[in-house]
């Protein structure tokens, strides 16, 4: 005799196997990494291609020429990096979703390297020069600025 709660026990069990049968019979696969946001990027110049390797965590550099691409470095940089941009000639930012980082790459090193790491403010500054200021009483007042 099975009593109600051995019921409740085998129904998790019966579903997790039957979806392990269904991913073993080629379901479809669940990806858990970041979506990339901006993952390329080209030199101002046109010279240099950058592209972000999510998976991988790097920053991968290539040489444009007439002739394709060519692999010319690969930099490390924070957890799953989604976008880059070109800030000048030597200098790449990349953003890291999962380290909450920007990577700051100069390119013009040999070989290329992550010179400085920025992080954002934990709390956004809410109170700046003409901004609505919580009042002592709890109310929103403006302060005006004083002339004289």
């Amino acid at each position: 005799m099975i009593s109600v709660s051995t019921r409740g026990f085998l129904a998790p069990v019966s579903l997790s196997l039957s979806l392990l049968a269904t991913a073993a019979a080629g379901g479809n696969f669940v990806t858990f990494e970041s979506g990339q946001v901006r993952p390329l990027a080209l030199s101002p110049d046109g010279s240099r291609l950058f592209a972000v390797d999510t998976p991988d965590d790097r920053l991968e550099i290539f040489d444009v020429t007439a002739s394709g691409l060519t692999h010319r470095a690969s930099v490390p940089v924070g957890m799953e990096p989604v976008a880059v941009a070109a800030r000048s000639a030597n200098e790449v930012w990349v953003v890291n979703l999962l380290s909450d980082s920007v990577s700051i790459v100069d390119v013009s090193a040999d070989p290329p390297r992550v010179v400085r790491l920025r992080r954002p403010r934990r709390q956004p500054r809410l109170h700046h020069h003409g901004a609505p200021r919580p009042a002592a009483d709890g109310s929103v007042a403006r302060e005006r600025s004083r002339s004289g």
